[in-house]
């Protein structure tokens, strides 16, 4: 007599990860066991990384609808094969006439690597020179408009980027006989980087013809010093009283330190007689001499010279 033992479904059998049983096929025997996993189990596919979410701060991978999990589902332990940590700001070469924002470091990119449309939030332009002033001293630079300040905003020191360094009244000598410097002339400048002819009147002032009378000091009279129509001139080594004109050399005087020096006698200068005669002092022609203290004048705001030993003087006609 032969005897027969049903064999076992595979329904139920506990098939390892990945897998699962196949209800409609039988083990080997009467009991399943380790030897009908091939009969009775087959593979489940793994999840995409499709059905993961990356988090902040992470960028899906490349190729993620054929990168696989470990599982049939996506979990938090498939992040480091299913994204990529972006990288930050920090990585980028900033273009040309830009600069790193201060945070740098904290910003993530867009793409990886950083690309050239992260540069817009990366980086930030340098600020243009026409938000700056030129001091005194300093006119615009030809290309001013287009020039880029050294930073993301215009400091003083980008006057040498985007000002022009006008030139001093010192650099233009003003023409001997004719032209005197004017007062303060180290702090006064030319209309650009070079003295021209045309700066002479910042730089320079006509040699003054001066009235014969000075205006004061005068005895106190009621009546005020008479005003001589007629200029000084030096003639046969004295001051004479003659008609003005313009072009006379020996109506000129050029300055000789602080003493007004004939431009036809340069050793002689104006000299206060110190002897008064009649309301007012008189003016001669005598030796330069720098000890003598009649023959300072100094300059006044309105063109004038004022002697400061008697306060004698003489205004230009």
């Amino acid at each position: 007599e032969v005897c027969c033992e049903q064999v076992a479904n595979c329904s139920g059998f506990p098939c390892p990860d990945l897998s699962a049983s196949i209800a409609s096929r039988t083990c080997a025997g009467a009991r399943c066991g380790s030897q009908d996993i091939e009969r009775c189990c087959k593979a489940e596919a793994r999840a995409s990384c499709l059905e993961l979410s990356c988090p902040h701060g992470f960028m899906p991978v490349a190729h993620r609808s054929t990168t696989l999990c470990t599982g049939v589902q996506c979990t938090q332990e498939d992040i480091s094969t299913c994204c990529d940590k972006r990288p930050t700001c920090a990585s980028l070469i900033c273009p040309s006439n830009t600069l790193p924002v201060p945070e740098m470091a904290g910003i993530t990119c867009a793409t990886s690597p950083c690309g050239r449309r992260d540069a817009t939030v990366c980086c930030r332009h340098k600020e243009k020179c026409a938000t700056l002033e030129c001091p005194a001293g300093y006119e615009d630079a030809i290309d001013k408009s287009s020039t880029f300040c050294a930073g993301l905003t215009c400091q003083t020191s980008d006057y040498a980027t985007c000002c022009r360094s006008l030139a001093r009244c010192t650099t233009l000598p003003c023409p001997a006989g004719s032209y005197l410097d004017v007062v303060n002339k180290s702090s006064k400048y030319c209309a650009s980087d070079l003295c021209q002819i045309s700066d002479l009147a910042t730089c320079c002032h006509p040699v003054p013809l001066l009235k014969q009378l000075p205006e004061k000091p005068c005895p106190k009279q009621p009546e005020p010093c008479s005003k001589s129509p007629k200029c000084v001139e030096a003639r046969g080594g004295d001051l004479e009283s003659l008609p003005c004109e313009t072009g006379v050399p020996c109506q000129k005087f050029v300055r000789k330190g602080l003493r007004l020096a004939s431009v036809c006698r340069k050793d002689d200068c104006i000299t206060v007689d110190r002897e008064q005669h009649g309301k007012c002092y008189k003016a001669i022609l005598k030796k330069c001499d720098m000890n003598n203290p009649y023959q300072i004048w100094k300059s006044e705001p309105e063109g004038s010279f004022t002697n400061p030993a008697v306060n004698a003087k003489f205004t230009p006609v």
